[in-house]
């Protein structure tokens, strides 16, 4: 295992055919090869390769045909690579976690200057899109990287999974408002919806669950801002207060009856699962 934390970087110094793969010998100056035993591993460019040779300053790998084919550069001689040494279970972990094995190859967009940092813009292939968590780590060429991306809705943060390159799901997040656009930002940018999203209200409990006319109710759930209406058993309730997003306080009116409490708002009618009891 390795850390994603790139210790050097070494030059490819010769890369010979080998039984369908290669043979690279990696030339290093600060890697350090003391403690670097033969059958270690190191990562290079976030491969990870068992060392056959070794030298005071270079190494020997194999590189096979099926790594060759989920990678790019390591074929070339002259080329400057990442390099890593394996983990040892006592060792400081200040990155991530990288296992050395590598999922595929994606293709670079952008890569702009943000000041005292860099963006960088990855097109991923879509078999991987989904895995690619936000916030979540992803190597790049041995560098362990953190994902930036977030989907909002109604103004606020949602939990989301990336399905694929072309599709995202998500759930409306607690405090979301109406009439507000769904944005998605990734490394590449941000982009929002043309229309707007509804939030529709509901209803998740009130109390007390019986009463005479005149009791003070009050009703818990979701979306409650900007209330029109607060009704029980069709009766329409004269006062009634809304005293934050997931609370609206009502009076019980004479003209209520037994039944479903109700609850509309600019984004539809919340419905409560049980009755209301008038006695």
């Amino acid at each position: 295992m390795f850390s994603g934390i790139v210790a050097d970087v070494g030059t490819i110094t010769r890369a010979e055919n080998r039984d369908g793969g290669l043979r690279l010998a990696v030339e290093t100056h600060k890697l350090g090869m003391d403690d670097v035993q033969i059958g270690d591993s190191i990562a290079v460019n976030g491969v990870c390769l068992t060392v056959v040779k070794k030298g005071a300053d270079v190494f020997t790998v194999d590189v096979s045909s099926e790594t060759l084919n989920c990678t790019v550069g390591l074929e070339h001689q002259g080329a400057r690579v990442n390099l890593e040494k394996a983990l040892h279970l006592a060792d400081r972990l200040g990155g991530h976690l990288v296992s050395g094995h590598v999922d595929g190859v994606g293709e670079v967009v952008a890569f702009n200057d943000l000041g005292e940092s860099w963006k960088l813009s990855v097109r991923s292939p879509q078999t991987l899109a989904k895995y690619i968590a936000a916030k979540g780590s992803i190597t790049i060429n041995g560098v362990s990287l953190t994902q930036t991306a977030n989907v909002t809705i109604g103004g606020k943060a949602a939990t989301f999974k990336v399905i694929n390159d072309s599709e995202v799901s998500a759930i409306v997040p607690g405090g979301a408002k109406n009439g507000q656009k769904i944005c998605i930002t990734t490394a590449g940018g941000t982009v929002c919806s043309a229309g707007t999203f509804t939030v529709e209200p509901k209803i998740i409990s009130f109390s007390p669950t019986s009463g005479p006319v005149g009791t003070l109710v009050t009703i818990k759930g979701t979306t409650f801002t900007g209330t029109t209406k607060v009704t029980f058993g069709g009766g329409v309730a004269t006062s009634f207060q809304v005293i934050n997003d997931s609370e609206v306080q009502a009076l019980v009116p004479g003209t209520a009856k037994t039944g479903k409490i109700q609850a509309t708002t600019p984004g539809g009618t919340a419905t409560s699962a049980t009755n209301f009891t008038v006695t």
